[in-house]
């Protein structure tokens, strides 16, 4: 317990420091607000043409409700740590994360709260914009449950989140750049997790493909439970696979940190 105590007061105080210095980047902080925007924004356009035509299992309010949380959603359960621990393992400067007397996933989860905060700041011009020009669109009606539900949905994705693109990070050690990985991740992330097709729009096989697929809960999953798309057993059986896959993820983690360990030091670190 007391360790416990030590690790959060560590990732406090090392997010605090982050947060200082990524706040001096003004300009960072404006082309987030307008990435974060575009391209759910366009997304929607295009459905909301395409539902003009057709009759579709969303309406135009939920449809603009939908693209309007992927951009919460998004920023809520982003993570940003498969760049750094590339970069840190690319760069040499992994040797001196793993001399602190910490695990380097407290560095690593303080740099990545440190940014969401900032990120989700950044939403708030954006959040006023769409409720101004969409609001009357947005139909959203969160009750106690529904709320409970969302939130806890979305830090599990958080988590799930973090520990893939940590993943995938530490797959560095066997790589000569990490950049292409985190592109095509990103690509099939936009499809699987629901961002670029909603789940209840989707054909029947990707559909499939999105229901059983960790990068459901980095969007799909919480905006489901917000726009009332699943009940009951659904929701359990949501929750329990996203137990298991955040189980099987801090396993895999700790294997693939260890056996890379070994080949980072065989080169000198």
């Amino acid at each position: 317990m007391r360790q416990l105590v030590r690790n959060f007061r560590l990732i406090w105080v090392f997010a605090f420091t982050f947060w200082q210095t990524i706040s001096q980047y003004r300009l960072g902080a404006v082309t987030w607000v307008i990435n974060a925007a575009i391209v759910p924004t366009l997304t929607m356009a295009i459905w909301l043409v395409i539902g003009g035509g057709q009759q579709l299992a969303l309406s135009q309010s939920q449809i603009v409700a939908y693209f309007f949380l992927t951009i919460v959603v998004d920023r809520i359960t982003g993570s940003w740590s498969m760049y750094r621990i590339g970069r840190q393992i690319r760069d040499g400067t992994f040797s001196n994360t793993l001399l602190k007397p910490f695990s380097y996933l407290i560095d690593i989860l303080s740099h990545t709260l440190s940014l969401k905060f900032i990120r989700l700041t950044t939403l708030v011009p954006i959040i006023a914009i769409v409720i101004i020009v969409f609001g009357q669109w947005i139909g959203l009606k969160f009750t106690f449950n529904s709320g409970l539900l969302f939130a806890l949905a979305a830090i599990l994705g958080f988590l799930i989140r973090f520990c893939w693109a940590s993943l995938l990070g530490l797959a560095t050690f066997w790589l000569e750049e990490f950049h292409s990985v985190d592109e095509l991740d990103g690509l099939i992330g936009q499809v699987l997790s629901g961002g670029l097709i909603p789940l209840a729009l989707a054909p029947h096989f990707l559909g499939q493909l999105i229901t059983y697929s960790p990068y459901r809960y980095f969007i799909s999953f919480p905006i489901e439970l917000a726009l009332g798309r699943i009940s009951g057993f659904k929701i359990a059986e949501g929750f329990i696979l996203a137990g298991l896959y955040l189980s099987f993820l801090i396993v895999l983690n700790r294997i693939v940190y260890l056996k890379g360990l070994k080949k980072y030091g065989a080169y000198g670190g």
